[in-house]
């Protein structure tokens, strides 16, 4: 700290304890005498000059490397590199942004349609799948229909048989189900190398979407520009991410929905009827 703050500070912190022991500057009472008369045994300089040595004493202790880690994965969840340090502006903006996705914020989806096969695994048996992550999300984890989900699709190497099976009705039920029928909030969607033919879906459906939830759909055609809304902290290590890999994820999944065949069965069982719901007549007169 440069010297003409000290003294500012200093000049500021006696102005302050001279009105709270109602002295005045006329009684030429020495500072010392009006800190011991208030209890005051540290100034204000004293604690700003301790902050960096307490602050020197954990990155000792704690070790030079776990130091490092912490530091990485604090800028991993405010999307910053050690480029920014150079823009300061942008350095102050991020610091004080966290990412909404993972543990402390939206659950987070992850979809890769390239190993699947249309013939094998139609589009419904992934809609399915979808369906069911999110009722044992629901079922697990109550938190969720509050923090929100976001959904991630990787649209590399995927079949055209896909394509073709993705009509406006089958989009239309899959938005429906997803905002409609389930307790849960889209928070975000991200699409990594969608076709075009996908896109070109997208811009007829959009026009049934509200405007919050356009804003909220992304597309990206390299997945490096997705790292400025999506931190590596939740993403897989093929994705450049410090989670576990893709396949591991994979196994983890498949074991945790066939530990809920039973009860998925019993759910599947009920449906809702139709023709039971209340009509209102278009010619009935209020």
């Amino acid at each position: 700290m440069k010297e003409h703050l000290k003294k500012k500070i200093e000049a500021t912190e006696i102005n302050v304890l001279r009105r709270a022991g109602r002295t005045s500057k006329l009684e030429k009472i020495r500072d010392d005498i009006i800190k011991e008369q208030l209890g005051i045994k540290e100034t204000i300089i004293d604690c700003i000059e301790k902050k960096p040595l307490v602050w020197y004493r954990h990155v000792q202790r704690d070790g030079r490397k776990e130091w490092i880690h912490g530091i990485r994965k604090y800028m991993s969840e405010r999307n910053l590199t050690a480029e920014n340090c150079i823009n300061s502006k942008t350095w102050q903006l991020r610091i004080g942004e966290r990412h909404t996705i993972g543990p402390a914020g939206s659950r987070l989806i992850f979809i890769r349609a390239g190993n699947a096969d249309p013939k094998r695994a139609s589009a419904t048996t992934f809609a399915k799948c979808i369906f069911m992550i999110l009722d044992i999300l629901c079922k697990e984890d109550p938190n969720s229909t509050i923090a929100g989900i976001s959904l991630i699709t990787d649209f590399q190497d995927m079949s055209y048989g896909y394509i073709t099976q993705m009509t406006p009705s089958f989009l239309k039920k899959m938005a429906t189900s997803l905002l409609a029928a389930y307790p849960v909030r889209i928070k975000s969607v991200y699409f990594i190398n969608a076709p075009l033919a996908f896109i070109a879906v997208y811009h007829v459906m959009k026009l049934l979407l509200s405007e919050k939830l356009k804003q909220r759909i992304h597309f990206y055609n390299k997945l490096d520009y997705c790292y400025n809304d999506i931190p590596r902290l939740v993403l897989p290590k093929e994705y450049g991410g410090e989670q576990a890999s893709c396949d591991e994820i994979s196994d983890e999944l498949k074991l945790k929905l066939e530990s809920y065949r039973n009860w998925l069965l019993d759910d599947e069982q009920f449906r809702s009827n139709d023709t039971k719901k209340y009509k209102t007549s278009k010619n009935r007169k209020h």
